[in-house]
């Protein structure tokens, strides 16, 4: 099984890392684990699904939907998505889920059993370079680098205060294990949830930077993505190794959304300091402006 320089892309919970996967992802290039073959991790058949993306209309039309993150559920039946692979990491390879399968022992049997997947993907699909975005893999970059020693990785990184403001609106952000606490969010009294969610956003963005992969690592902001969307996506794809492509550089839109001002608006000027409180340093030494309001 020889993987070549697989990519991974890293970064905080709602940081837009699942936005860079999708761009990337649209690159004739790259194959990825989609819901279809994370259901069924190590099956070719769902991966040869993965062909319908070279067909003239249907790939395309499909590609644009995914650049653009605008899931079709019905046609996500029998056309590949990108998934993280939780299926795929956690169940059939054996990593668990967080707390746990972060820098701990890795077996034989589990590189095998990922290893097997990504090979799969690559032969089946005929594209040479394997992309993941698995946010568990933020705290387990140690055992990723075991078994893949020249892999490449893009880190996306996004102001803090708007993660934060996004964080505490999702669904599942009072369950979160907080790893350097141990202990879930909602287990938490020490100062408003935004706090925990700045320091949340400030713990990944160290845990990260803490391995050094020299030039095998790259970082990208969201707002330099957002406000010229071709020109990064061309300096990902560079630094990748891989060709430029004139038909994926037609599908890219030329600006994202940015919405980091939400937080502005969205929080009290109590919730605001208390941001500042906790991760303004972090905040200064990224350049990111540091006033509240």
């Amino acid at each position: 099984m020889n993987i070549d320089r697989p990519i991974f892309i890293l970064g905080g919970a709602r940081s837009g890392t699942t936005i860079l996967y999708n761009l990337l992802a649209a690159h004739r290039d790259t194959c990825w684990v989609s819901y279809l073959s994370d259901a069924r991790p190590g099956a070719a058949a769902p991966v040869r699904r993965h062909r319908l993306l070279d067909l003239p209309l249907v790939g395309p039309s499909q590609l644009r939907a995914i650049v653009r993150n605008r899931p079709n559920r019905t046609r996500m039946r029998w056309m590949p998505w990108p998934a993280e692979g939780d299926n795929t990491w956690h169940d059939h390879a054996g990593f668990g889920a967080e707390p746990y399968g972060t820098e701990t022992h890795i077996d034989d049997a589990m590189a095998s059993r990922l290893r097997g997947v990504i090979d799969t993907h690559l032969r089946v699909t005929g594209r040479p370079r394997f992309l993941c975005k698995q946010t568990a893999n933020n705290r387990r970059l140690e055992l990723v680098a075991g078994m893949f020693p020249d892999a490449r990785y893009v880190h996306l990184i996004r102001d803090g205060r708007a993660v934060a403001n996004s964080m505490i609106r999702e669904p599942w952000w009072n369950d979160m294990h907080v790893w350097w606490l141990g202990k879930r969010v909602r287990d938490w009294d020490e100062g408003p949830p935004v706090a925990l969610a700045a320091l949340y956003w400030q713990h990944t963005l160290e845990e990260i930077r803490r391995h050094d992969f020299g030039d095998r690592y790259m970082e990208v902001r969201y707002e330099d993505l957002a406000a010229d969307t071709p020109a990064v996506m061309a300096e990902v794809v560079r630094f990748a190794g891989m060709n430029a492509d004139a038909v994926h550089a037609r599908l890219l839109p030329g600006t994202l959304p940015n919405m980091n001002h939400k937080w502005r608006t969205k929080l009290s000027q109590e919730q605001q300091a208390a941001m500042l409180d906790a991760i303004g340093p972090a905040l200064s030494a990224l350049g990111y402006d540091s006033g509240s309001g």
